[in-house]
């Protein structure tokens, strides 16, 4: 009769999750947020028991979800050939990232004491913005306006401004002393 019992203890080791809360474990990405292209590892903070196993998730914690996993006892990460990669501290290190890896990774610790430890993070990934032309095509947009801006200035200063007064000079409120001087010196010969 002894064999049920340790299978029923084997079994609630295994579906007893408690929150981090208590332990004031964390999940950090270093860098901050990811970038299109680079990689980012998801480090564990604060988490000081001794773990059996390290399972990483993405969106919710259901096996269709898992991403990876890591048992300290045999140092083997499942699958092997994932391109996501665990460190044996727990850690998830994901290469080459792209705008579908911007979701919620969920890490589970199976403990010593027959405990799982669930924590939660949300990973931000962004587009290089150099990569993609978007800042090239804006610098350039800006440019075209801003000389389109100064032409019409231009325009409305000195070529539209320009009139001729009562007695058929030309006048401009910019050049007008030059084109009065000059008219005078063309009307007396100087």
């Amino acid at each position: 009769m002894s064999s049920p019992t340790v299978s029923a203890s084997i079994f609630s080791c295994w579906i007893q999750p408690t929150s981090a809360q208590g332990d004031a474990v964390s999940v950090v990405p270093s860098p901050t947020y990811g970038k299109v292209g680079s990689e980012v590892t998801l480090s564990i903070q604060g988490f000081s028991k001794t773990a059996c196993r390290y399972t990483w998730y993405r969106k919710s914690t259901e096996s269709s979800n898992q991403i990876i996993s890591y048992h300290i006892k045999t140092s083997v990460q499942k699958p092997e050939n994932s391109r996501e990669m665990i460190f044996p501290n727990g850690s998830l290190l994901i290469p080459n990232l792209t705008l579908s890896d911007n979701d919620v990774y969920i890490l589970q610790v199976v403990h010593s004491e027959c405990e799982v430890t669930t924590v939660r993070t949300r990973l931000q990934v962004y587009a290089d913005l150099h990569s993609t032309g978007i800042i090239k095509v804006s610098i350039l947009v800006g440019a075209v306006t801003e000389v389109a801006i100064l032409g019409a200035f231009i325009y409305i200063l000195c070529i539209r401004k320009i009139g001729r007064d009562s007695r058929g000079i030309l006048r401009n409120p910019i050049l007008g002393r030059r084109i009065r001087q000059a008219q005078k010196e063309g009307e007396y010969g100087l």
